[in-house]
């Protein structure tokens, strides 16, 4: 359908008129030598100004006004849209080509059809495909690549209320299906994607030779070995803000002498006191004892017990690991030894250190997905996970080690580890330094696209990187499996069910006069 022509262009974006509002971020697309030449629209206004006079008549049409004085009304109803180039697409490369040149003034601009708008998926409808949507306003079907967003990393971006949660189980179900056959974790923070056990029971999961698995495990299941700990984390995990240079010095020479054996609580506390045999040092050691006895009471860390990698990670098994009832200083611990221990198994098992039969041996390429991203990989301050996030970032896709990061505060996200994320979700963001952030660390996100940012519908993203051809806004799809929690709870709705319920129970409802001040006061 024929739009309009251009007008004009100038080095970034060309100009053509037309009858039709097109809203920022939707396609339309020209023709170069027989190719479709897709373009982004970035701007739609009038292309002249009403009278403002018109605009206080209250009764009267501001056509009939227009019209009555013979003026011709057309002129006030055609639009100046600013589009961008993203290019045609070359079937051999798989991508989009830039023209680099701009259509000359009457070229006809015309809406994007579906035999163009399928080119914006990277990937079909097939195995290593995960459908998340259509293109904003049309029917078209949206496919991200898999492979890309475990490989390279994906971030899902949204402000509260927007969606974020909701576009995350969507993911995971793509993953968990025949033609994925994914190994998934989910670090949950909230409860909130318990509901996903559901799976197994629906037959989008299923195929004659597949059934997905799904594994949750509650807070008082989790335990981190201590064997498995690092002098840094134990540091982190004891130090309230008093902890001085000779307990620090203290306690890393304990690590190392009793990790010589097996590192238990008690190994550790034998080893400190020998250190304390001095009376010099008894306040040392005893303030030492008083903080490992503390962590132990806390219950995670186990002398024998610890994260089972196998169980967690295995090909068609989502895992979804309950951290709501933990603290957070113990979820960072959780998160960082989960990470480093499944880094250390997949790189051990591609180089052949461990085997079949080794309990690192680990086959199967593994996604992580972690919610509150920002409390493990924050901008500033100290964080245990910080490291490990930032080893597997950038050497993970040699070992099969992706990550999916989410956030409502992109702006707390270590930079560097949100940069590494080369494939993205965003959704709704309000917060004007949130909005920067993104524009200053994703590459794909130019300018007209963040600010698209704050006025994106619920359930609207916008979906970039490298697991698609190129920026897109898109209408997540339903959900399969159900979400129990997650979404905002209707406060007068439940207040008036609570009522109703009451009522329904009690067969007589007391009444109560009505008092002045002065009775209740006896005067």
């Amino acid at each position: 359908m024929l739009l309009g022509r251009v007008c004009t262009f100038d080095a970034d974006t060309f100009e053509f008129i037309t009858r039709k509002v097109i809203p920022s971020g939707m396609f339309v697309c020209y023709y170069e030598e027989d190719k479709p030449v897709l373009c982004r629209v970035c701007e739609c206004k009038p292309l002249n100004e009403l009278p403002s006079e018109l605009l206080d008549a209250e009764s009267v049409r501001w056509e009939e006004i227009m019209e009555f004085f013979g003026f011709d009304t057309t002129n006030f109803k055609l639009f100046s849209v600013k589009a961008k180039l993203i290019g045609y697409f070359d079937e051999t490369l798989g991508e989009f080509i830039n023209p680099r040149r701009m259509p000359p003034p009457g070229t006809p601009v015309e809406e994007a059809d579906r035999d163009v708008l399928v080119y914006l998926s990277k990937v079909g409808d097939g195995e290593g495909s995960a459908y998340i949507g259509e293109v904003l306003g049309t029917d078209v079907p949206v496919y991200i690549s898999v492979k890309d967003i475990v490989s390279q990393h994906m971030s899902v971006i949204a402000s509260t209320g927007a969606g974020k949660s909701y576009a995350v189980g969507v993911i995971l179900e793509e993953m968990m299906m025949p033609k994925n056959c994914a190994s998934v974790l989910v670090l949950d923070p909230h409860g909130e994607y318990s509901s996903m056990v559901e799976i197994m029971n629906n037959q989008n999961f299923r195929s004659d030779e597949y059934r997905a698995d799904v594994m949750v495990v509650k807070p008082e299941k989790i335990k981190v070995r201590l064997g498995d700990l690092e002098p840094e984390d134990l540091l982190s995990l004891i130090d309230d803000g008093n902890l001085s240079e000779k307990m620090r010095t203290f306690l890393t020479k304990a690590y190392y002498d009793a990790k010589e054996d097996i590192l238990t609580y008690s190994s550790l506390i034998g080893a400190v006191e020998v250190l304390g045999e001095d009376k010099r040092h008894e306040s040392t050691v005893d303030a030492l004892r008083w903080r490992l006895e503390k962590l132990r009471r806390m219950g995670v860390l186990d002398d024998y017990r610890g994260i089972p990698l196998r169980d967690y990670f295995s090909a068609g098994r989502l895992t979804i690991v309950d951290v709501s009832g933990i603290p957070d200083s113990l979820q960072q611990l959780v998160a960082t030894v989960l990470l480093r221990l499944l880094f250390d198994a997949r790189k051990g098992t591609i180089t052949g250190e461990y085997v079949e039969g080794d309990e690192r041996y680990i086959p199967s390429p593994a996604f992580v997905v972690l919610e509150e991203a920002h409390r493990f990989a924050p901008r500033e301050g100290f964080s245990l996970s910080k490291k490990i996030l930032k080893t597997i970032l950038s050497e993970g896709r040699k070992f099969g080690v992706g990550v999916c990061l989410i956030s409502q505060r992109p702006s707390k996200i270590d930079q560097d580890i949100l940069s590494q994320c080369l494939s993205q979700i965003t959704l709704r963001i309000v917060n004007p330094a949130d909005q920067e952030y993104i524009a200053q660390t994703v590459e794909s996100f130019s300018r007209d696209i963040v600010r698209e940012l704050p006025s994106l519908p619920t359930g609207v993203a916008i979906v970039s990187g490298i697991c698609i051809n190129t920026p897109t806004l898109v209408r997540v799809r339903n959900r399969i499996i159900k979400p129990r929690i997650g979404q905002s709870i209707n406060a007068p709705a439940e207040w008036r069910r609570i009522v109703r319920d009451t009522n329904d129970r009690i067969s007589e409802v007391p009444t109560y006069k009505s008092s002045s001040i002065e009775e209740d006061l006896g005067i």
